[in-house]
């Protein structure tokens, strides 16, 4: 048997004698079943399938909108026009909006069958379009792939950065969660950013480690280039490896890692952001030159970058102006070539408390921790200067009994006058007036 594909020829064995007759009797029933699950895949109630979907979303906490939704080429269905809103959890924070232009979703059959959650899916939106595929059994396993991402469409940029970002972005990369924990990942993202570019000449940067900046210092539009680097996971920590970019406005360069938790928004980074701003730079935008003066002893390195450390929740992150990084000088653990972005030993910023929503988790049992002095035992001996210039506690006053008059007291004025002290011996009673029989104290008939 001959089989040609365009210009090409196979030659393919002869089937035996009893495969033909097989084919026969299997074959038209199984085309009779293709046919039957093919027209039963098309006449499904797509509006229903699309209200069963916002309501398993709004169960999950998403408040999910779906234009139209129908069947995909292969077994799948297409949403299109896809609105994404979260509900906030914390007072104050704005619900982030994700708009979708098309959604395409191709679940696995057999894994519907064995309960073994299993899809590909393609994602137009932002600008640019993702790909990839997930699946979930005892451990879960993605992959994504991503191009032309505009990053001014992307939300929750600005609230995680402070400051709005542009772009196209790309990126690609794989990640394995056994147990389906984020904690206990692995996995490598590389991604790059052409024509980055970070501020508006509107939003302001806050610094809460510096007096004279504490407001917000605003940070106009600075052309960053191309902006790389990889970002590597294991045993749940997700490590910065070579991010930065350099440009004729800054060089910019981002160390750090991120410990991932479960939920994803209790994970908590711990980066150093360190930038150098070009001679134009600062003659072009005058905030550059008062912020280089005022950050050149609490946050400028050895090597020209200024350094501001982000720490805090993924969702809750703070900024700090202090000497970080691979170039923040000193010895031991925190610094040197590929040390970890921690504030320099004896940083003003060392005593810094954060607030209350971006507080770390107590330290894991077996740690030690180092506890304040205990307070200076007391010398009985010894008077205290408190108790002698202090009077001695007075018992509170009697209150006086119903329908009595209230006491007086030794010194009170009283029409005119002042009581005496009321002496403490007895004194003998008044001799009765003359020309009675009967003492005074008794009363006359």
């Amino acid at each position: 048997m001959i089989l040609r594909i365009g210009r090409r020829e196979l030659a393919l064995p002869d089937l035996p004698p009893w495969a033909g007759r097989v084919g026969k009797v299997a074959g038209y029933p199984l085309y009779g079943l293709l046919i039957f699950l093919f027209v039963l895949y098309l006449s499904l109630p797509w509006s229903r399938a699309k209200d069963r979907l916002e309501a398993e979303a709004s169960a999950a906490g998403y408040d999910v909108q779906i234009g139209s939704l129908g069947p995909a080429f292969l077994f799948g269905f297409r949403a299109q026009d896809v609105v994404v809103k979260t509900r906030p959890v914390m007072p104050g924070e704005k619900p982030t909006r994700i708009v979708l232009d098309r959604v395409t979703v191709h679940p696995s059959l057999l894994g519907l069958l064995f309960k073994h959650v299993s899809f590909d899916y393609r994602v137009r939106g932002f600008g640019g379009v993702m790909s990839g595929s997930y699946s979930q059994g005892a451990d879960a396993e993605t992959d994504l792939e991503a191009r032309d991402i505009d990053l001014t469409q992307v939300p929750g940029i600005e609230y995680a950065f402070k400051l709005p970002m542009g772009g196209s972005a790309r990126g690609a990369g794989a990640l394995f969660m056994p147990k389906t924990r984020f904690g206990e990942a692995k996995g490598e993202l590389k991604f790059d950013c052409k024509d980055c570019s970070i501020g508006d000449g509107k939003a302001k940067l806050p610094l809460p480690g510096n007096q004279f900046f504490a407001e917000g210092v605003t940070v106009p539009r600075i052309k960053l280039g191309n902006l790389s680097g990889k970002v590597v996971v294991d045993k749940g920590v997700a490590r910065l490896v070579a991010v930065e970019s350099h440009s004729p406005d800054m060089d910019v360069k981002i160390e750090g890692d991120v410990t991932l938790r479960d939920p994803i928004g209790f994970s908590s980074a711990n980066f150093c952001l360190a930038f150098k701003p070009s001679a134009a730079l600062s003659k072009r935008e005058a905030v550059f030159g008062v912020l280089g003066q005022s950050l050149d002893q609490t946050a400028k390195r050895a090597d020209g970058y200024y350094t501001l450390r982000v720490s805090g929740r993924l969702d809750s992150m703070y900024f700090m102006t202090v000497r970080c990084g691979a170039g923040a000088g000193g010895t031991g653990p925190n610094a040197g070539p590929g040390a970890p972005p921690m504030m320099r030993p004896g940083s003003p910023a060392t005593t810094f408390t954060p607030p209350a929503s971006t507080l770390m988790p107590p330290a894991p049992p077996g740690a030690t921790v180092d506890l304040p002095p205990p307070p200076p035992t007391p010398n009985p001996s010894a008077p205290d200067a408190a108790a002698v210039a202090a009077p001695p506690p007075q018992p509170p006053p009697t209150p006086p009994l119903e329908g009595t008059a209230p006491p007086l007291h030794v010194g009170a004025p009283v029409r005119g006058t002042v009581l005496s002290p009321t002496p403490t011996e007895p004194q003998p009673p008044p001799a009765p007036p003359a020309g009675t029989d009967k003492p005074a104290t008794e009363p006359s008939e």
